[in-house]
């Protein structure tokens, strides 16, 4: 009976060995590429802007709409628990103002964010396991864009805005998964920070012949979050 066991116990060992020797192979490539749809979540905002000449300032409401995302992203997988990904995106983002001058109590424009990011991926799985968790932290830029006839549409209401880049930061997570050979899909969720735009607003409100102009002074940050799926296709060099 226990030569039986030793038998059993050599060719588990014998085994273990040999697929020590010869790994299980990589799902998951070295290059990806995918493209992705979802939707964006961006803060609302109150802000005390103050009125020259006077002690009491303004507050001032920046309200966003949740809009869809869609964008793509080239990712390299660097040996078997890291990653590097360059990312695009476009989020539509309806933007109102609420009291930006007594005047004109809320505007509603049409808005949309635009942004690229350089990221890190962290995998605690390997690249021969079909489903791969993973962590993301970067940084890039956002571009704050409003639709042309909305920038019309301001200025005839007495609002110069202008389009602003932000710096951005990003972190979140997700899943992957090799459904066959080099596709797969893909699951993420991220929240995207940047610095408050004022659309080249004036931080201080200007009373000219006793009507207060216009004016946006954000503190803070802004945060967006974005929910996606996307589809991947892989692929190696040889």
């Amino acid at each position: 009976m226990f030569r039986y066991f030793y038998l059993l116990v050599a060719s588990f060992l014998l085994q273990a060995s040999l697929m020590a020797q010869f790994p299980a192979p990589e799902v998951h490539e070295e290059w990806e590429f995918s493209i992705f749809g979802g939707a964006s979540f961006l803060d609302d905002g109150s802000f005390l802007t103050p009125v020259d000449g006077q002690e009491a300032p303004r507050i001032v409401g920046v309200d966003h709409d949740s809009g869809y995302l869609v964008g793509m992203r080239i990712t390299q997988n660097l040996g078997q628990h890291a990653g590097a990904e360059l990312e695009y995106n476009f989020a539509n983002q309806p933007l109102g103002f609420r009291d930006i001058k007594p005047s004109l109590p809320t505007i509603d424009l049409d808005h949309r964010i635009h942004s690229i990011l350089y990221s890190i991926l962290i995998y605690p799985l390997d690249r021969s396991s079909r489903w791969r968790p993973y962590g993301s932290v970067g940084g890039g830029a956002a571009l704050y864009q409003l639709d042309p006839d909305s920038e019309i549409d301001a200025l005839n209401e007495g609002l110069d805005l202008k389009d602003q880049w932000k710096f951005a930061f990003s972190v979140g997570g997700g899943l992957k998964y090799m459904i066959h050979d080099q596709w797969g899909i893909r699951f993420d969720v991220r929240d995207q920070i940047t610095g408050a735009p004022n659309y080249g607003l004036p931080r201080t409100a200007e009373v000219e012949q006793g009507e207060i102009g216009p004016a946006l002074r954000p503190q803070g940050n802004y945060h967006n979050w974005q929910i996606s799926i996307g589809l991947i296709y892989g692929w190696s060099r040889r």
